[in-house]
C-alpha cells in the first residue's frame, strides 16, 4: 500500500511510485509519531499501523533499514500502553514462508496448530 500514490487533484487515482526508502522514511516518521505520545499510539492502533510496522520487520534488500525503525517503532508504538501490548499479543501467525533460501539449506517450516512456528530438517530426495 505504501508504494502506491495519489496522483491528480480531482481524479483520485491511484498509480504505482517506485521511490526507494519510501517505506523506511515512513516506518521512520510512525516510530518519532508515537515515542512516548499515547494518544498518538491509540490512533495507530486504530489505524492498523501497528500490523504494518510489525510486517516491516524483516530485512529487506530493497529498503534499507526498514527492520531497525520497525523494531524501534514497535518499541514505541509499546511503550507504556498496555492496550498496544495486548493487542499485539492477541495477534497469531496464519502462515509461515518457506522460502528458496530454507529449502536450498535443508530446513522445513511449518505451522502448529497452537500457532508456533516448527523448524525441521527438510527430507533428501
Amino acid at each position: 500500500m505504501l508504494g502506491w500514490l495519489v496522483t491528480g487533484s480531482s481524479s483520485n487515482t491511484l498509480r504505482h511510485v517506485s521511490m526507494p526508502g519510501c517505506k523506511a522514511s515512513l516506518v521512520r516518521l510512525v516510530a518519532n509519531i508515537v515515542h512516548l505520545n499515547n494518544s498518538a499510539q491509540l490512533l495507530a492502533l486504530s489505524l492498523g499501523c501497528v500490523q504494518l510496522v510489525l510486517n516491516a520487520v524483516k530485512v529487506d534488500t530493497k529498503q534499507p533499514l526498514i527492520r531497525e525503525w520497525a523494531l524501534l517503532a514497535t518499541r514505541n508504538l509499546c511503550e507504556d500502553n498496555l492496550v498496544v501490548q495486548e493487542e499485539i499479543q492477541k495477534l497469531k501467525a496464519t502462515q509461515v514462508v518457506d522460502t528458496p533460501e530454507l529449502k536450498k539449506m535443508g530446513i522445513k517450516t511449518e505451522l502448529s496448530e497452537e500457532g508456533a512456528m516448527k523448524v525441521k530438517r527438510r527430507e533428501k530426495q
